[in-house]
């Protein structure tokens, strides 16, 4: 089977799919109407995109078994229906298509799909117009026009069915385009495919054209998909960062929010339960408070006609009770809400008596269900928010926090508006507000996530496979007509030379016979002419051959007596023979042997035919010179293809590994397939010591292969920025590869850098003979993708550190410890266990920050939750609770060992200082109160409430006490 026939048989193959598809699809619809509603809707066509397939199926066949007259008619009959379809969607109109298919088919309207897609009306008008055109056999003109047709639709059949695995078309607003079936998306490619076919089979010619087209668009295709795909995860790493980073800013203000409402509804709660209560003992415990918690302005105490009877600190007193609360319709409605609640509540923001933008903590009292007033907290808002936002790194991040009042606090400059289509927004409940959390990128942040660089190398690198393909497939055909040319040639030569043998004159060929005595019996004048020219003799009939022997150099005299003597055996036989000599040049004969007979069949001499083949010899050559230099450019490409590969497979792999182990394990793995004859290292900056590098993984075996020094050692570490050395015996050489004992031939150094952070050094060796550029550029590639992936990791596990910790002590925050607390609880009712709580204060810690300062109390908080550490077990929970209040949780047999914990850990204490640059050591007492599950409660709040009530009285009985809750209430009964 001719090449033709293999595209005529390919041509009807479709034509016969297309048609039983289109068949089989309006049975299944008109025999099993409920089977096609239950089944998913992409698995069926339209019912007029399948006649439409039956038509083209059949116009196809015709047009391959020359029915041309029928095809014609068939095409047009899809050309108008398909029109039909299409002008509906333009001009917005019924033409009664879909109630004919209704009532052929029995349809529920319900049920019914509706026409066949826009898309799929127009590639079905194209291959109606195809159809046409080459059934009328048109010039080359109308058949490119018929090729780009053709593209079109194979295009929107290629991009329809990656659209069913990738969305792909939404990006770019075109997804109700592209919203056909995989049979249709498919049956179009196919029938475009077809069309290329047929027009290869009545000009095999076309093929040189039309084939490299359809590797050119594959690959387009396929690059453009691989460029916007890399586009996409970009956004998809931004928009993951941002929702991090507003989780944890909300994470935060929550637990501080909580922390600063528990602590003031302690406060409250405990002045609520005293009978009488000293001006100046409120006050002192009420500076105590604000000192201990940034952002207060003034405390507050309102009595139950809304009458401010306390104020601290008292020097704001005079100008406070000018500020009558009840008067103002919010604060009212909220400080009613409150009240009505019997819960602490925050306000809206509003501008204070000193224009300052507050906050209010409302916390009613009532006692015995009586209501005796409000205690209210007065906090500055940016300086509350400033003071929580510290704490987390926002650098990069624009963040504005806003009330029911408006903007509460933003870090963003004013006319910063550019990335605000990026934001992130969170609503955070908080006490009887709703505050919003909106946060985006800057621009810094934005241009380091979204770069161009990654998907331009794609879609350039896929440009040029592209290119290079269709030239590689056009070259390979072109070359393969030539050599089926060059074999018939060569063919019909020997046939005419077979023919011509008794022709001596009038062939243009050397021609020459000798007989058994190499005598020259003939030969012709091309043959004599020859014949002087090289040797200056004048050729006789009857001449020997041996006087022209003489005139040949020793090397020509033996081949030349070796092809006679050959021939006088009584074979013919053919020979190419160059013969060398300095006089003349092309001596590149091709020469048929052939022995000569009698009548009788007896051998008399031999005869040659002699061609000077010098040019073809050399055509020969160069088209041998230029099949080695194709065979090199398709390794190239070969090699190319593979390392793309694995570049995509390293980034995927790299975006989706969640620990260090991992991604090490990958960059190891892919960097030695990808950077093939080479050696290298991967080395890190310790997170204890930022002037330590060391090495986490190594391939190959380099000969600098240092497991540990400083990033002072590397030049490139030190400029920021790749240092490539081709020839260690030339140029200014890194301290780190000085040190080793020997050199490399060559090295390169890449900075593993990302988001302003250097994380370490990606260092590679070079062999002999190597592409150095080429393997730079991929190491290039393969450091910045490990580089993103190392801090991505990273910052996941700060982020969760940053969680569950206190930033300050490296303890527990409050808000894992009640989470655990409650767990602890729900295992104790399964499976019971005793426990307790020691919540533990500091004595008199606002004197060691008023004496000292802030930094030395925060030193000194850090030392005691060590020293806490180090008395309790590893099995005990520790939490810091709020300012110097800390919670520890026992597993524990009774109340009585809890006690004795508790007294070891206060005598621990009492005999425990600080010594942080003082002339003398900070010693420090506490106070616990200790509460016991079940004895004191089997709720969370009721053992916190308890830990508190103990707590409050080893304060009240002098500090520096343990105080358990069940002894506390054993003594008041007694």
């Amino acid at each position: 089977m001719d090449e033709k026939a293999y595209y005529k048989a390919f041509t009807n193959l479709i034509g016969i799919i297309c048609f039983l598809t289109g068949l089989l699809d309006l049975s299944v619809r008109y025999f099993n109407i409920h089977l096609s509603a239950e089944l998913p809707i992409d698995i069926f066509m339209r019912p007029t995109t399948a006649l439409s397939f039956i038509l083209a199926g059949l116009s196809l066949i015709c047009l391959n078994r020359k029915f041309v007259q029928f095809s014609r008619v068939l095409s047009s009959i899809l050309l108008l229906f398909s029109g039909v379809i299409l002008s509906q969607y333009i001009l917005n109109v019924n033409v009664g298509i879909d109630e004919l298919f209704i009532r052929i088919f029995s349809l529920d309207v319900h049920h019914y799909p509706g026409p066949m897609a826009s898309s799929v009306a127009l590639s079905f008008i194209v291959i109606a117009l195809c159809f046409l055109i080459v059934s009328f056999q048109f010039s080359n003109y109308w058949l490119w026009m018929c090729l780009f047709g053709v593209f079109f639709t194979l295009s929107l059949g290629f991009i329809a069915t990656t659209n069913h695995f990738i969305e792909f078309t939404t990006h770019f607003g075109a997804g109700p385009w592209m919203k056909i079936s995989i049979y249709t998306s498919l049956g179009l490619i196919l029938l475009s495919l077809a069309i290329i076919s047929y027009i290869n089979s009545k000009n095999v010619k076309h093929s040189l054209v039309s084939l490299p087209l359809i590797a050119v668009f594959v690959i387009l295709n396929i690059t453009v998909f691989g460029w916007q795909f890399t586009k996409k995860n970009q956004e998809n790493s931004l928009n993951m960062l941002l929702q991090l980073k507003v989780e944890n800013v909300e994470d935060v203000i929550e637990s501080r929010t909580a922390e600063l409402a528990s602590s003031f509804s302690r406060i409250t709660y405990r002045w609520l339960n005293r009978d009488a209560t000293p001006a100046s003992e409120w006050q002192a415990d009420m500076m105590h408070h604000i000192h201990d918690q940034p952002g207060y302005n003034a405390i507050l105490w309102i009595d139950n006609k809304y009458q401010i009877r306390w104020v601290a600190p008292e020097e704001s007193s005079e100008l406070i009770k000018e500020y009558n609360f009840y008067d103002n319709p919010d604060r009212r409605r909220e400080m009613l809400g409150s009240l009505a609640k019997n819960e602490l509540q925050i306000s809206s923001q509003f501008y204070w008596v000193e224009g300052n933008k507050v906050i209010l903590l409302l916390s009613p009292m009532l006692k015995e269900n009586y209501f005796q007033g409000f205690m209210v907290g007065i906090i500055n808002t940016e300086v509350f928010l400033e003071d929580i936002l510290k704490k987390i790194d926002i650098q990069g991040y624009n963040l504005g926090i806003y009330d029911a009042s408006g903007l509460l606090y933003t870090n963003a400059p004013s006319d910063h508006k550019y990335y605000k289509s990026w934001k992130h927004s969170i609503t955070l409940p908080l006490y009887g507000q709703n505050w919003k959390i909106i946060i985006w990128p800057s621009i810094v942040l934005h241009n380091q996530v979204i770069t161009s660089f990654f998907p331009t190398m794609i879609l350039i690198i896929g440009i040029m496979i592209a290119l290079l393909s269709g030239f590689l497939i056009h070259t390979l055909q072109f070359i393969k007509e030539n050599s089926d040319k060059l074999k018939r040639t060569q063919t019909e030569l020997a046939n005419a030379r077979e023919r011509l043998q008794g022709i001596i004159e009038g062939s243009s060929d050397l021609v020459a016979a000798i007989d058994l005595n190499y005598d020259f019996i003939a030969f012709n004048t091309m043959y004599k002419c020859e014949v002087y020219r090289i040797f200056k003799i004048d050729l006789e009939v009857g001449m020997s051959f041996r006087v022209l022997l003489q005139k040949m150099s020793v090397e020509n005299q033996t081949k030349a007596m070796a092809y006679w003597e050959r021939a006088m055996k009584g074979t013919g036989f053919t020979v190419i023979e160059s013969f060398k000599d300095k006089r003349h040049d092309g001596l590149d004969f091709e020469i048929h042997y052939n022995p000569i007979h009698d009548s009788e069949g007896k051998l008399i001499g031999v005869s040659h035919f002699a061609i000077n083949v010098h040019q073809r010899i050399q055509s020969e050559r160069k088209l041998e010179e230029s099949k080695v230099e194709l065979e090199n450019v398709v390794k190239s490409l070969e090699t190319q293809n593979k390392e793309l590969e694995l570049l995509k497979e390293l980034m995927s792999l790299l975006q989706s590994s969640l620990s260090m182990d991992d991604a090490i394990e990958i960059i190891k793995n892919y960097s030695k397939r990808i950077l093939s004859g080479t050696s290298g290292i991967v080395y890190l900056i310790s997170s204890d010591n930022l002037n330590l590098i060391s090495r986490v993984l190594i391939w190959g075996e380099p000969v600098s292969n240092l497991f540990l020094f400083t990033p002072k050692d590397c030049l490139s570490l030190l400029r920021h920025q790749s240092y490539y050395i081709s020839d260690t015996t030339e140029g200014v050489l890194c301290n780190h590869i000085k040190k080793g004992e020997k050199k490399p031939i060559g090295y390169v150094c890449l900075p593993l850098f990302a988001q302003n952070e250097m994380l370490g050094l990606f260092y590679v060796e070079f062999g002999l003979n190597t592409d150095n550029q080429r393997l730079i550029a991929l190491a290039q590639i393969i450091s910045e993708q490990s580089a993103l992936s190392i801090y991505n990791i990273k910052l996941r596990d700060v982020l969760k550190t940053q969680s569950t910790q206190d930033s300050l002590t490296g303890v527990y925050n409050r808000r894992f410890f009640e989470e655990y607390l409650q767990k602890e609880i729900l295992k104790a009712k399964n499976h019971p266990f005793t426990f307790a709580l020691l919540l533990i204060d500091i004595d008199y810690f606002k004197k060691v920050n008023d004496t000292y300062g802030h930094l030395v109390g925060d030193q000194v908080l850090f030392e005691f939750a060590a020293k806490i550490r180090q008395i309790c077990r590893q099995e005990d929970l520790i939490s810091r609770w709020g300012g110097e209040e800390f919670m520890v949780f026992l597993r524990i047999a009774n109340l009585d060992a809890a006690k004795l914990k508790a007294e070891v850990i206060r005598e621990s204490i009492e005999k425990f200082s600080v010594e942080v640059n003082q002339e003398k050591p900070i010693s420090i007492t506490i106070s616990i109160g200790v509460s016991f599950y079940p004895y004191d409660g089997k709720k969370v709040d009721e053992l916190i409430s308890k830990a508190d009530e103990a707590l409050y009285e080893a304060k009240k009985m002098g500090r520096n006490k343990v105080v358990a809750s069940s002894s506390m209430h054993q003594n008041k009964k007694q």
